[in-house]
């Protein structure tokens, strides 16, 4: 619940794949009980809807963003987001898509829907609306840069590649059993290399960002170097 008699106040946490933004970001919202925003979950989000037109509708996916009967579609059944212990939820029809979302299929399509300019201003429209009722913390690529210029805190986790692909791998071990670090880590250098180079929404840093380097850290130093930093911005 949101005091209205507070100024709302937004955080922005930005970096490339495996420097632990969406960890931090979790721990960070409920260190201040702001409401965490996964933006990478409203891509997601939108790419099961695309993928479900598709099939619903018996269109090739890569095509379906150039069929104005999606944007129509997804004008009137739109995902709909929403916060349950301040945490991030999606629904569809009332139907949770947390699970749908994370699916593998999900992932290897996300990058068309991401790249396509429509489906991000959506996407940053939406996750603006939400700055104007909770005190968020968003954690991307282009938080600090697109979608909260203003924001009252920025920040930019980085850290070695190879320290990225060891905590990537870690995650992928039990989906993916054979795989293995150096491909994992030229996974991440291949998205490292999409991210700063997308037309829209690249990865960059604001030049009034915080620099944190995640590497050989703990979660809970970073957190609290995060932490000590906001206070010192509002000291």
């Amino acid at each position: 619940m949101t005091n209205e008699n507070a100024a709302l106040q937004t955080i922005t946490i930005d970096g490339p794949a495996g420097s632990g933004k969406s960890t931090i970001c979790k721990l960070l919202a409920e260190k201040l009980s702001y409401h965490q925003v996964d933006s990478g979950a409203f891509y997601r989000a939108y790419t099961w809807l695309a993928s479900h037109y598709s099939k619903e509708n018996s269109v090739n996916f890569e095509s379906v963003l150039s069929e104005e009967l999606f944007f129509s579609y997804v004008n009137e059944q739109p995902p709909v987001f929403s916060f349950e212990n301040n945490r991030q939820k999606v629904y569809w029809h009332d139907n949770d898509l947390e699970e749908e979302i994370r699916k593998p299929e999900i992932t290897d399509k996300i990058k068309i829907i991401a790249d396509n300019k429509r489906i991000r201003n959506m996407v940053n429209e939406k996750i603006r609306s939400l700055s104007k009722t909770y005190n968020i913390i968003a954690d991307g690529r282009d938080m600090g840069t697109v979608v909260f210029p203003d924001a009252q805190y920025k920040f930019f986790l980085t850290a070695d590649l190879s320290e990225r692909a060891s905590r990537r791998y870690k995650e992928f071990a039990d989906k993916s059993p054979d795989i293995s670090v150096a491909e994992v880590e030229e996974k991440i250098q291949k998205r490292d290399k999409e991210d700063e180079t997308r037309e829209f929404g690249a990865l960059k840093a604001a030049v009034d960002a915080i620099f944190v380097d995640t590497t050989g850290l703990e979660i809970n130093t970073v957190l609290k170097i995060m932490h000590k930093s906001i206070h010192q911005v509002d000291s």
